[in-house]
């Protein structure tokens, strides 16, 4: 009778959440949004009480993640693990310049960032000050939902006070956190530390992860974030206990709030499942599981619903089948062509093959690899030499480096037998010639590139601009996140040409007369309707240049704004 009621029990909560989801369906967009604006900060500290509550309970009987049941570290491997994971972290931080790379995106995930903390709202701010150290928002906009990453960045301002370069150390961390976690994740899949790490090594010798995780960009922690779903999975399959169960729910519903392209994390938590727990489908505690990671991830939903239709830049359907050749040549030679990923990590991913115990799980890796490197091979921006979208190869640098991992250490057994000499003599020689190979990729990972130069020599501008102006000045310009981060007032240009029936616009009232204006990227670009927000303001209001730049053809510059007294035209 208890397991009838277990089940009954069940099926009436999913009955009740998929009502939910239907319900959801039916509202307004507006209302959508207001919601999520709201309350997305609540929603995403559950997440994390949650996880920090099941971490908790892992940790007192199973060692939490670190480590499958009744396996222990040897000091040695302790030691060899923290001296790889700290030199990934001061490679990327040292080596690779620190730069913004996706304009003007990583400003506005951290200005939705210092709305979490200051507001306690998920919102692009268009119209902010700062007031006796407190930061307010006149003007919110809906904007990058979903936003785990913000609030991850949001925790981190929190802890340091709002600073720019806190973002770039919350990345710089992550690609430690990306080394532990492959390390472990070799370990539970092939119970073989030396395997994890040389997945260790090659994920911090892969030159676009120390160009990628020294940025503000959203794809390390999305790509973190799927390798620790992954974790989880192998832990809860293993130990088949409710915390475990909580645990991964809570990592998982997390993560699909990162990157939209996270879903594809279920299909193979999926697989984990079939592969290692497969009789979970029976038991009532699985669903329970699926039940919560549905309710958690209600959001994920309604913000699918707000953004299906949205074109993404493209003319037509930014997620077609005709996209798929074109995108496949190009990527599919990122990892053969030796020029942005070295060749030999993908030799050392195919022999990982010859382990033929391990089939089902090389064969997991293999489908990691595949669902996010063939997603974008859809996506009419996808191709890797798209701009700065070779940021999509992130997701699958981690399966890639788990597969040379177990290939790196297969040649380094063989290698010592061939020699007559014990295993580590031959691991030795496959990590010196690991880091040979990533030598020559040296001068590329220290390049700034050349991708978004002018958006990247507007923010090098501005940056000195907000130095010459005022506190308690107002900056117009078409990025206000960008100075609200730097300590300054700012706001959207277009608000100042508000039809405002002869009113000087709500902005000016505030700042009095110290406003100024950002001559910015979007002033130079060769579209009518952002550049004319520029020549517009500059006809109806009386100004004066301050200071101005040059950047090959493109000018930045910084006016001070007198608005009419009257507010006429």
């Amino acid at each position: 009778m208890k397991r009838y009621q277990t089940w009954g029990g069940i099926l009436t909560g999913l009955v009740l959440l998929v009502m939910a989801y239907l319900t959801v369906a039916r509202l307004p967009p507006p209302r959508i949004q207001e919601f999520l604006q709201e309350h997305t900060v609540d929603l995403l500290h559950a997440h994390l009480v949650l996880i920090l509550c099941a971490l908790l309970f892992q940790t007192q009987r199973h060692h939490g993640l670190a480590f499958p049941s009744g396996w222990r570290c040897p000091a040695p491997l302790r030691w060899h693990l923290t001296v790889f994971l700290t030199g990934g972290i001061l490679l990327t931080a040292t080596l690779a310049p620190q730069t913004h790379r996706i304009f003007y995106d990583e400003d506005i995930y951290q200005g939705i960032a210092m709305n979490m903390a200051f507001e306690h709202r998920a919102q692009m701010c268009n119209d902010g000050v700062h007031e006796y150290g407190l930061f307010h928002c006149h003007r919110g906009e809906y904007n990058k939902q979903p936003n785990g990453y913000p609030f991850l960045i949001a925790t981190v301002f929190r802890l340091t006070g709002i600073n720019e370069n806190a973002t770039f150390f919350l990345n710089n961390v992550l690609l430690g956190v990306a080394m532990a976690v492959v390390f472990l994740i070799a370990l539970h899949l092939f119970g073989n530390p030396w395997a994890g790490l040389f997945a260790a090594l090659i994920t911090a010798l892969t030159p676009q992860n120390l160009h990628w995780f020294n940025t503000a960009a959203a794809e390390p922690s999305s790509t973190v974030s799927a390798a620790l779903v992954v974790l989880a999975g192998l832990h809860a399959t293993r130990n088949k206990d409710e915390p475990a169960l909580i645990l991964l729910a809570g990592l998982t519903s997390f993560c699909l709030n990162i990157r939209p392209e996270n879903g594809l994390i279920l299909i193979v938590l999926a697989a984990i499942f079939l592969g290692q727990w497969p009789q979970a489908f029976r038991e009532p505690r699985f669903y329970l599981f699926v039940w919560l990671v549905a309710l958690l991830a209600l959001p994920v939903f309604m913000h699918a619903l707000l953004v299906r239709n949205n074109p993404w830049g493209s003319d037509a359907a930014p997620f077609a089948l005709h996209h798929f050749m074109d995108n496949l040549k190009v990527n599919l030679s990122y990892y053969w062509d030796n020029r942005q990923f070295p060749l030999l990590f993908t030799l050392l991913a195919m022999t990982g093959w010859h382990h033929r115990r391990r089939l089902g799980e090389l064969a997991l890796l293999w489908l990691w690899f595949f669902l996010f490197f063939g997603i974008f091979l859809f996506f009419y921006a996808g191709r890797y030499d798209y701009g700065a979208d070779i940021r999509f190869s992130l997701p699958s640098h981690l399966p890639l480096a788990l597969l040379a991992g177990i290939g790196a250490e297969r040649l380094g057994h063989a290698l010592a037998r061939r020699l007559g000499h014990p295993p580590r003599l031959g691991y030795a020689l496959v990590t010196l010639v690991l880091i040979l190979s990533f030598i020559p990729f040296l001068p590329q990972v220290r390049a700034v590139t050349s991708e978004a130069w002018a958006a990247r020599a507007d923010h090098r501008f501005a940056r000195e601009m907000a130095r010459q102006i005022p506190d308690d000045a107002l900056v117009l310009t078409h990025n206000p996140a960008m100075f609200h981060l730097w300590g300054k007032n700012a706001a959207q240009v277009s608000l100042a040409l508000e039809d405002t029936e002869g009113t000087i616009p709500q902005p000016f009232l505030r700042a009095a007369n110290h406003v100024y204006f950002h001559y910015n990227f979007w002033c130079n670009v060769d579209d009518p309707l952002q550049s004319g927000f520029c020549t517009r303001l500059l006809q109806r209001y009386r100004h004066e240049l301050v200071v101005e730049y040059q950047e090959r053809n493109n000018r930045f510059a910084l006016y001070r704004i007198f608005p009419r007294e009257d507010g006429k035209p």
